[in-house]
This record gives C-alpha cells, structure tokens and sequence, in this order.
C-alpha cells in the first residue's frame, strides 16, 4: 500500500511513517511543505494521503480540492486539530475519504488502513465488472474452457475473494463447474496446504444431515 502524508509538523510527518513502517507498511512518502507534498500527490498514485488541514503556505482544503479536481479517485483522509466541525464537514463534501482528530491515534489510523484497503480491492472488483477490457485469467482457473468476458471477471473477483476469509457460496445448475469453481478458489486461498474436500450433499439421507 502506497501512502503520503502531508503536514507541516515534520515531527508528525516522521513519527507516523515510523508507526506504520512498524506495522508493516513501508511504501511511505512524507512532505512537511505543503506545495511539494501537492506535487507529490498529484504526481503519483497513492492509495491513500494523510492531509494537515492547517497549514501555512497553502492550506489542506486548497489541496483536497485540487486532487479531487485532478484524480478523483484520491483516498484522502483529513487530520485536524481544530475544534470546527464545519471545517471537517466541508472537507468530506469536498471529497475526503474519512478525517482524524490530533493528537492522532494509533488504533483508529490502522483501522482505517484496513478498511481503505478493503474500499479499494470492492471498487476494484466493481470496476472489474462494468469494464469490456480483456483480462487475464489466473492461472488456476486454467482449466476452464471459456473465452466469455463475464465468465472471465467472475474467475478474477474469485481470486480476490479467495485471499479474504468470507464464506463463498457457489450455485449453479448440474454440471456447470461449481465444485471445479470450488478447487480452484481453494488454491490460491491461505488454505491450499490443506486437503479440499468435497461432498456430495444429495447422497447424505436429510435425518443424518441433521
């Protein structure tokens, strides 16, 4: 996950990088100048920027504007130390992602990364599925025989389903490749080095079932 943070307090700047880089993200670039951390945001593609409202030179607002303005799709999250509501309101009308209240907190900025990273990979998935690209089919759903664009992104939005931990229900006629569907989710999931099992609910009488 790539992230920027911009603020004029480098102290914050680098002690946020540290916290997250502790955590595992290491894809982090800081500006504690405002103009050059614009720049930088509307030079590269960030999953998601950490924004100072306040500061001197050029303001968050101005900046918030001018990234939704030129990439839409910016995930900015506000941080502010101000007492303002309004000022926060404005800034999610505007376009901002979530917003922060200083000092920040640790636990409430790992929870958003999660959740961010998880709004990204669902609009992903959507975008997957409105678009007409051809795509390339995961290896290990090779065994499927089909050039059908549809059939094509329902094997990709399965792959990235398959690193998640959710429940997945497949239905489909007889014969229509669920449990092959089944398989090869299987192999990609974090259970692969697990044996896969499949069972024939039919041949089980409904009172054993039970």
């Amino acid at each position: 996950m790539k992230i920027l943070i911009i603020d004029d307090e480098e102290i914050i700047c680098q002690s946020l990088k540290y916290y997250l880089s502790l955590k595992g993200y290491d894809d982090i670039d800081i500006s504690s100048d405002p103009v050059k951390g614009e720049k930088l945001l509307l030079s590269n593609q960030y999953d998601i920027t950490f924004l100072d409202i306040t500061m001197p030179g050029k303001n968050g607002y101005e900046i918030l504007l001018n990234a939704k303005k030129n990439r839409a799709d910016s995930l900015i999250v506000i941080l502010t130390a101000l007492s303002d509501i309004s000022v926060v309101i404005n800034c999610m009308k505007a376009g901002a992602y979530d917003y922060l209240t200083k000092p920040l907190n640790n636990e409430l900025i790992l929870s958003l990364l999660v959740k961010a990273e998880e709004d990204s990979r669902i609009k992903k998935n959507l975008d997957l599925f409105t678009s007409n690209v051809d795509i390339s089919v995961p290896d290990e759903f090779k065994d499927f025989m089909s050039n059908d664009i549809d059939i094509k992104k329902l094997m990709v939005y399965s792959s990235n389903l398959a690193s998640t931990d959710c429940n997945i229900l497949i239905t489909g006629e007889s014969g229509t490749g669920k449990e092959l569907f089944a398989q090869a989710i299987h192999k990609i999931s974090k259970r692969k080095n697990k044996p896969f099992i499949a069972i024939n609910i039919n041949a089980i009488p409904h009172n054993l079932f039970e």
